[in-house]
This record gives C-alpha cells, structure tokens and sequence, in this order.
C-alpha cells in the first residue's frame, strides 16, 4: 500500500523516480541535511514530497500510526544494531496496522568486531536471524527473508519484509 510512504536514509533519492508516481504520499528521510537539500531542489516541484532530517536511529518528528509503507536499500547494511533496533521500535510506531516495511539489511556476522570501515563493502555486523529476532522484539511479523549476494559476495545481505 503506497498511500503514505517512507523512505528511510534516501540519501539523494536515487529510488524515487521509480515509484513517485504510484505514491500517494512520500516522506524522505536522511540523517544528513545536504542530502534533503539535494532531494528538496530535485523533487522540489512534487508536493507530495516532504523532508525529514533525523538523527539517525528514530523517527520522532513522524507521527504514530500514519503511514501505509516504509523502505530502504542499500543504506541499512551500514547500519550499527543498536541503531537498527532503535529504528525497528520507532517504525513499528509510525506504521498503520497492517503496514510493511521492506529492508535491504546486512548478514554478515563472520566478524562481531567489524566496523564500517573493516568489513566488506562496509557491511555492520547482523544477520538475518538476529534481524529476524530484533523485528520480531520490536511488535513485527517476518513475511519473508531472502538472503542475497553482493557483487562479488555470496550471501551478504538480506531483504526482509515486516508486517505491522
């Protein structure tokens, strides 16, 4: 359901030509300002676009129960768990009941030391059963997991779909 979308850690909106037009309602949220100043100039003219700079583990500006969907790729692989668990909660929050959420996380738990800067193609410690576990802690139903390779990287990350 595209009626109220949010798109977490958009960066500069590189997925939303594919799906502005099926929305009816779209919330871009990035941790860095410059990003929803590049989002805003190139979507600027869609007004059913806003922005949301948040602080990188919640969505408290976002209001409860409102929203239809809420996704993000490519960005969450990056992403520290407690900081992923922190967004869990507070999606939950924000969702409708009945909303999804679709995750593009990482599973890569080979190292529970590897950082950012460490791991490859960046990838935070997590998989996708302490993802599962982490959703599951948070009020969510898992519809489904698929774990996925990365370029050169066999099993890497994972696509999770969450039911509110």
């Amino acid at each position: 359901n595209l009626q109220n979308v949010i798109e977490l850690a958009c960066g500069r909106g590189r997925h939303v030509p594919y799906y502005m037009e099926k929305a009816g309602k779209i919330t871009l949220v990035d941790i860095l300002e410059e990003n929803m100043v590049f989002c805003r100039e190139r979507f600027g003219e869609k007004k059913h676009i806003t922005y949301y700079c948040n602080n990188g583990y919640n969505l408290e500006e976002l209001p409860s129960n409102s929203y239809t969907a809420l996704f993000t790729y490519d960005s969450m692989v990056h992403f520290e768990m407690m900081d992923i668990y922190e967004y869990l909660k507070d999606i939950y929050r924000v969702l409708e009941d009945g909303g999804r959420a679709l995750f593009h996380h990482s599973n890569y738990s080979v190292d529970y030391k590897a950082d950012f800067a460490h791991a490859p193609h960046s990838r935070c410690f997590m998989s996708r059963d302490i993802f599962a576990y982490l959703a599951h802690r948070a009020g969510f139903k898992i519809l489904d997991q698929k774990v996925i390779d990365w370029y050169e990287c066999k099993d890497m990350d994972c696509i999770t779909l969450l039911e509110k």
